[in-house]
């Protein structure tokens, strides 16, 4: 498989973060700058799947925790 990676402008990103704060429409996609095009292997694919998994559940946690004590 390919993985793309790339660059998003930080004021899209900051946007996207208002937008979702405030429930609004996301857009379905976003036009960035292609840097670079990985081939990995299944292996490598299932690694970095897991990595990427466990990196958005600690953002997650720690954006629920900052949440919580803010209704506390």
């Amino acid at each position: 498989g390919f993985v793309d990676f790339g660059f998003l402008e930080p004021g899209i990103l900051n946007a996207l973060q208002g937008m979702a704060t405030q429930g609004a429409k996301m857009p379905e996609e976003l036009n960035g700058k292609l840097v670079v095009r990985v081939a990995l292997g299944y292996d490598a694919m299932s690694n970095l799947h897991q990595q990427l998994g466990r990196a958005l559940s600690a953002i997650q946690a720690q954006q629920q925790g900052a949440a919580a004590k803010k209704t506390a």
